[in-house]
């Protein structure tokens, strides 16, 4: 019988404009060491907030339509940054340099 590993893959996509994407991608890079980080280029058909007020006021961002830039990055399941989970730290990260993300 098969056993699943425990050290399965991570993959944590972010698509937003290219000005919001070229000013976070440092933060991002400095806590990646191990496992692989792409930016494409992107075109987003249709971007649905879960709710009308829930984005209001949150920027330009939220209305993202049109040509954009997807940050992909590829981890292992137990890859740690200062202590905790990497893939928790990517997340963190980029909360802290701007909400309200199209997706993580």
């Amino acid at each position: 019988m098969l056993e699943m590993s425990t050290n399965l893959p991570v993959k944590i996509e972010v698509v937003e404009s290219e000005k919001l994407l070229n000013k976070s991608y440092p933060n991002f890079n400095h806590v990646v060491a191990k496992g692989m980080v792409e930016i494409a280029d992107t075109h987003v058909v249709k971007c649905c907030p879960k709710s009308e007020t829930q984005y209001k006021d949150k920027g330009e961002h939220m209305r993202l339509e049109g040509k954009a830039k997807m940050l992909r990055i590829i981890i292992s399941e137990d890859d740690r940054w200062e202590g905790e989970p990497l893939h928790e730290a990517i997340i963190k990260t980029g909360h802290d340099r701007y909400s309200g993300s199209q997706g993580v």
